[in-house]
């Protein structure tokens, strides 16, 4: 007969230990590009107001010249080749070469006078027609221009105020 034995069986318990392993989440990075453009076209922009030219306010017979100065400031693109022109303004029988100031009311005497485009009063301003437009090339900034004019001498008018406007174009 056989006899039965007992096995000891020895029973090993291991605590679990609680590991914290970290785990990085892999990233699988995906791209795209996108483009950025500007288109830039010539363009010239005039500041406004442009202050008013105003001749000696005290004149009084006009036995001399009377000069008197203004500013335009334009802003062209970089390169763009562009002309000033300068009308010859809204008095009567006015012309780019010898334009008219008004006087107020009913006063309807004139005073002459010239625009030019440098000191020493030789280069008249006026219009491109006529060969008499300002001739620049833009910097991209802005770049102001001074408008020299003079009252000649002349027979005097009445005592009042005598005005005149005058349109700047700017051709590009």
């Amino acid at each position: 007969m056989l006899k039965a034995g007992l096995g000891r069986a020895i029973l090993f318990v291991v605590p679990a230990a609680v590991l914290t392993i970290p785990v990085q989440a892999q990233v699988f990075p995906t791209t795209a590009n996108f483009n950025v453009t500007i288109t830039i076209v010539d363009e010239c922009i005039l500041t406004t107001p442009i202050a008013t030219l105003v001749f000696d306010t005290d004149a009084g017979v006009l036995t001399t010249p009377i000069l008197g100065q203004t500013t335009i400031t334009v802003q062209c693109t970089d390169g763009t080749d562009f002309k000033l022109e300068l009308n010859e303004g809204t008095g009567v029988g006015a012309t780019t070469t010898l334009r008219k100031m008004t006087g107020t009311g009913l006063n309807t005497a004139t005073i002459d006078y010239e625009l030019f485009q440098e000191p020493t009063l030789t280069d008249n301003w006026g219009v491109d027609l006529d060969g008499e437009a300002l001739v620049e090339q833009g910097t991209g900034a802005a770049v102001g221009y001074i408008v020299y004019g003079r009252v000649p001498a002349q027979a005097t008018p009445m005592a009042d105020t005598y005005t005149d406007t005058i349109t700047v174009t700017a051709l590009y």
